[in-house]
């Protein structure tokens, strides 16, 4: 008798790159690959910016383009056409594969109007109602035509944290809420806890040799770290030796230096020590940084569940989190101290971290600014490795990946106990 075959899952998304999202689809993918057949289709090559093509991320899985006519204009009826394109090519795929899981929101829309809703699942890895740089009329076309039109048409709704489910179904509306799924994390925290020792880049341990908190992410406005400027540089006043790195890129870079230059904070991009503020840019593996900082700063207005915190975590050094919608109250709290209801008004001390207010207020910035020095002046002791591995197991692939294999073999209509997957 023939032993049934494996699931076949095809994986959809914009592009590879080195976002956050694209590393936590590749890891993904690797991880069921282990368990199911995985493909891998991308809307194109350098979807939506070259900063990003898959030319920076490899993947050993099948790759399929669904545009690789390329676009020559940017024009209303070419992206239509470009469109219809790559929903014929993805709708012939789908009925190849048992399960199609799409990331992000271009993917997710195309995937739901790809048809077999039944077999379909899309993944939102941040959030839209709060997002701070997407047009008023753009994020009211998502969030009242596009997105309730998606999540109709699809099977399950994968949210990146617990408090973002709720945003979804204030968008999806209560009858779709059996259909809203979170999965926190899909991070490989072994690997992220051993980088956490290794060796630095020589220009960044030449900068932090004075009292430094961390910043690492991308640079715009969401992420919230302009705002914090100004309280820095009143820290600095009285703290001479403090300084903050900030390593990551985006569209923000020119405005965070004109900022620094604006409240006397002197900039380098090459690591002098006699500088205030690093511009480090975009590090391979960042963690490797933090251990020779002594805060690592998180204050974002708005994020899916926020991969830059959790390495934070990791890395065993105080840290400061704004309780934005969503993700941060979930990666700070233990198991024990997870905190409800709306966001915080003062600091709050979990159990990996200290919950803020969102930077956004006069009175927050003052929280801010107090916590800021006197964690720079009396830095606390570094965590252990063991201690980092605990706070982080949770988001680990290898618990959240078997959450992703449950819920496809549930799609599929495979019983665990006669599925024939695994290595």
């Amino acid at each position: 008798m023939n032993s049934p075959r494996r699931i076949r899952v095809l994986m959809v998304t914009a592009t590879l790159g080195y976002g956050g999202s694209e590393s936590a689809f590749v890891r993904l993918a690797d991880f069921l690959s282990r368990h199911v057949d995985v493909t891998i289709a991308l809307m194109a090559q350098d979807y939506g910016s070259t900063d990003y093509s898959n030319q920076q991320s490899s993947t050993a899985h099948p790759v399929v383009l669904l545009d690789d006519l390329g676009v020559a204009s940017a024009g209303l009826l070419t992206k239509l056409m470009r469109w219809s394109r790559m929903r014929a090519r993805l709708r012939n795929l789908k009925s190849e594969h048992d399960v199609t899981i799409s990331f992000l929101s271009g993917p997710n829309l195309l995937n739901a109007f790809a048809g077999t809703a039944q077999a379909t699942i899309v993944s939102e890895r941040g959030s839209k109602l709060y997002h701070t740089d997407i047009p008023c009329i753009q994020k009211f076309i998502w969030l009242r035509v596009l997105d309730p039109m998606t999540y109709k048409r699809v099977a399950k709704v994968v949210t990146a944290s617990v408090g973002y489910r709720k945003e979804i179904a204030q968008i999806a509306g209560k009858r779709s809420l059996a259909k809203i799924v979170p999965i926190e994390g899909g991070i490989d925290a072994d690997t992220l806890v051993a980088n956490s020792e290794a060796m630095p880049d020589h220009d960044i341990v030449r900068f932090c040799r004075g009292q430094t908190a961390v910043y690492c992410g991308r640079l715009d406005r969401g992420k919230g770290i302009d705002l914090l400027l100004p309280s820095f540089a009143r820290i600095r006043a009285r703290i001479p030796e403090a300084r903050l790195l900030l390593i990551g890129d985006g569209p923000l870079s020119k405005k965070i230096v004109d900022i620094c230059h604006s409240v006397g904070l002197p900039v380098t991009e090459d690591g002098d020590p006699a500088a205030a503020v690093f511009m480090a840019g975009y590090r391979s593996d960042p963690v490797r940084h933090f251990g020779l900082c002594e805060l690592f700063l998180f204050p974002s207005l708005h994020e899916g569940l926020g991969n830059a915190l959790i390495e934070g975590v990791a890395s065993g050094i105080a840290v400061l989190a704004s309780d934005c919608p969503w993700g941060p109250r979930s990666v700070l709290s233990g198991r024990d101290d997870m905190v409800t209801g709306g966001g915080v008004e003062q600091p709050t001390q979990l159990e990996n971290g200290v919950l803020m207010p969102l930077p956004t207020t006069v009175t927050a910035l003052g929280m801010w600014e107090k916590e800021m020095g006197a964690l720079l002046e009396n830095p606390s002791r570094r965590k252990s490795t063991e201690v980092c591995r605990q706070a982080i197991d949770r988001f680990d692939i290898s618990v959240t990946g078997l959450q992703w294999i449950d819920l496809i073999r549930q799609i599929a209509g495979v019983p665990t106990e006669n599925y024939q997957g695994g290595e």
